[in-house]
């Protein structure tokens, strides 16, 4: 009864398909060489791996030594014998958990310690010397010389007689129930499933096919072919030519190994002089590593403020034609000045100082430069003029152009720190250490406004600074090229003040009596001690009482508010009501509570209630009739001007 070897699916090198004949192009890379060809997958000499997936081109280098691919899937080992796979979807992945690799195979790996492995982490045996696998299975040889099959329900020995022959083989190949092996010498050996010695043991039968070979490898259809020492190709036959070389390969010569074949008129192989090159219908072409024919590079914002984030979009076009979104996080970049711009996550960069910064995105020999110039969104406070020297803040100001600032009581110094530039700078000195030079400033450095200032000067000569001084609005503007900072002193919020306020200013100290003003009690008097603009140029007037409670009104929106909101007698009087009129105390309290009674007169209906919406009057025989109406349905009757009559309808 016949044997078969369950078959594992698991696929070694097999061919790029090529619709055409013609130079096969891989992804730009700074690898100058081909040294390695699995599939649709290529390793460089640089150790990056070039791969298609259905995102496209993927370029990564993750310092790899060895690949293994089918169509768009694979796997590798780093020459740190780490694991490293990828797919139709995913890109390359170094599996850390997965290390001490020496061969590997589609799908399965052999550790340094004897163990084979299944890329997906299950242990399959050990004691293994040597793995093959080639056309969709695998075979395995142990380090006693037992040459098996995984995947079948025991480990199926095929002969005794294999097992010593075996025992020197140093490459294996496996495919649809055969094993292929090649020794030192140049031994090549077919152990065969199907060809069973039934009579004694049913023992596989050995058959040689060669002993001048240098490389073997399976087609997917099954044949063999095997790359002699004086570097011709050849194929085994079919049938009883099966275990013979039946047919030379022309138009191919120093052929040193096989790799990534579909049949005997496809494939990739490398010469003698370490090149790889594609073999198609008897001709070669050489594997050309194609170059960025074209690099884009864009930022959301080229003139940023400090703390802003900046989407970055990158991609390439290669000579083939393809065009590849390149993440930042994979990109090669450089920034000049580091602390004015860096790399965070989610494909961003991040302002961290005022300065112009240039970014450089490199891909092969393509690079695209681009230049960032950050400024600050809110001025800084606290410059001054001290002795015609203008001043400005040491903290805020160089922790603005992205530096550091240290500062040491004991010796009351500030050790600053902007990219490669080190400033010292000593309270009561003249002078700072730049970079171990001393610069003459032109002042001490000092306090001011409660905090330590430094002469601005320092910022031409050492960072080449253009200081711009604002006599009206009492501010220095710093610029750095385009990129800015303004600094305002302590008299630039009154400047600016006055100036949002315009006629406005007439108001603060006038006095009026509250009616309406939400904070305040009723006929108390309110004295205008500020009106408070914002960056919209809206107001909120600041009222004190006589008790000195202060008191703010709602937002008023513009200047015409502002004066509309005086000039209305439903917030404020312009007159003191209880000099006006002498009322009883009976009086006060109900209109002050915006109550009304008949027997009242207009004037106290009018402080408790306001002005009515509507009014009517009707006169005869010396009565005079008059109704006010509030609202929809409230109603006062007054008669020779006196309540008469509140009711609702």
């Amino acid at each position: 009864m016949k044997r078969y070897l369950s078959i594992l699916v698991v696929f070694c090198l097999t061919v790029l398909s090529v619709a055409s004949l013609g130079t096969v192009a891989l992804a730009a890379s700074t690898g100058t060489k081909v040294i390695g060809v699995a599939y649709d997958n290529f390793l460089l000499d640089d150790g990056s791996i070039w791969v298609k997936n259905s995102n496209g081109p993927i370029r990564k280098n993750l310092d790899i030594a060895q690949i293994v691919g089918y169509g768009k899937e694979g796997f590798g080992v780093t020459k740190k014998g780490e694991l490293v796979s990828w797919d139709y979807i995913t890109e390359p992945t170094v599996d850390t958990k997965q290390t001490g690799i020496s061969q590997l195979v589609y799908g399965s790996y052999l550790k340094t310690d004897g163990t084979l492995w299944s890329t997906d982490g299950y242990k399959m045996t050990s004691n293994v010397r040597l793995i093959g696998g080639s056309g969709g299975s695998l075979a395995y040889l142990t380090k006693s010389g037992v040459l098996s099959a995984a995947g079948v329900e025991e480990n199926y020995t095929l002969s005794d007689a294999a097992s010593i022959i075996a025992i020197d083989a140093t490459v294996m190949e496996y495919n649809k129930g055969r094993t292929a092996t090649l020794s030192s010498s140049g031994e090549v050996m077919i152990y065969d499933e199907r060809n069973i010695d039934y009579e004694n043991g049913w023992k596989i039968i050995p058959e040689k096919v060669t002993s001048d070979a240098s490389g073997i490898v399976f087609a997917d259809n099954g044949q063999l072919l095997v790359t002699l020492k004086d570097g011709t190709v050849w194929v085994t036959g079919d049938y009883e030519y099966r275990y013979k070389l039946e047919k030379q390969l022309t138009g191919i010569k120093n052929v040193k190994q096989i790799s990534a074949l579909k049949d005997d008129e496809s494939f990739y192989f490398l010469t003698n002089s370490g090149d790889w090159k594609l073999y198609k219908y008897g001709l070669e072409k050489p594997i050309e590593i194609p170059k960025v024919a074209d690099l884009t590079f864009d930022l959301s914002n080229l003139t940023p403020n400090v703390g802003d984030s900046i989407k970055a979009e990158i991609s390439e076009t290669y000579s083939t034609g393809e065009t590849k979104k390149v993440p930042l996080s994979q990109a090669t970049v450089q920034i000049d000045k580091p602390h004015l711009l860096k790399v965070i996550g989610n494909g961003t960069f991040k302002a961290l100082g005022v300065g112009v910064s240039k970014v450089t995105v490199t891909s092969g020999t393509a690079a695209k430069t681009l230049t960032v110039t950050t400024s600050l969104s809110a001025n800084l406070k606290n410059a001054a003029q001290i002795k015609n020297v203008t001043y400005v803040p040491i903290q805020s100001v160089f922790k603005s152009l992205g530096g550091t600032v240290v500062y040491t009581a004991a010796s009351k110094t500030f050790d600053i720190k902007v990219g490669s530039t080190a400033i010292k700078l000593k309270s009561g000195e003249a002078k700072a250490t730049v970079n171990d030079k001393e610069v003459v400033l032109g002042g001490p450095i000092q306090t001011a406004n409660g905090t330590a200032v430094f002469p601005a000067a320092l910022l031409t000569k050492v960072f080449g600074a253009k200081l711009q001084w604002d006599a009206k609005y009492k501010t220095i503007t710093i610029l750095f090229g385009a990129a800015k900072m303004k600094i305002e002193t302590p008299e630039t919020a009154n400047v600016l003040k006055r100036e949002a306020l315009g006629t406005l200013t007439k108001y603060i100290g006038k006095s009026y009596w509250s009616n309406h003003v939400p904070g305040a009690d009723r006929f108390i008097k309110l004295t205008i001690i500020d009106i408070i603009p914002d960056a919209s140029k809206d107001f909120v007037i600041v009222f004190q009482t006589t008790k000195g409670v202060k008191v703010k009104s709602s937002v008023l929106y513009g200047s015409s508010a502002v004066e509309s909101y005086l000039a209305t007698d439903y917030y404020l009087l312009t007159y003191d009501p209880y000099k006006k009129y002498n009322w009883s105390t009976k009086i006060w309290t109900a209109v002050k509570a915006e109550k009304i009674g008949v027997g009242m007169t207009k004037d106290q209906v009018l402080l408790s209630w306001g002005n009515p919406s509507s009014s009517s009057v009707v006169s005869g025989s010396g009565i005079t009739i008059e109704t006010w109406g509030y609202g929809l349905s409230q109603y006062v009757t007054f008669t020779n001007g006196k309540v008469s009559q509140i009711y609702t309808l």
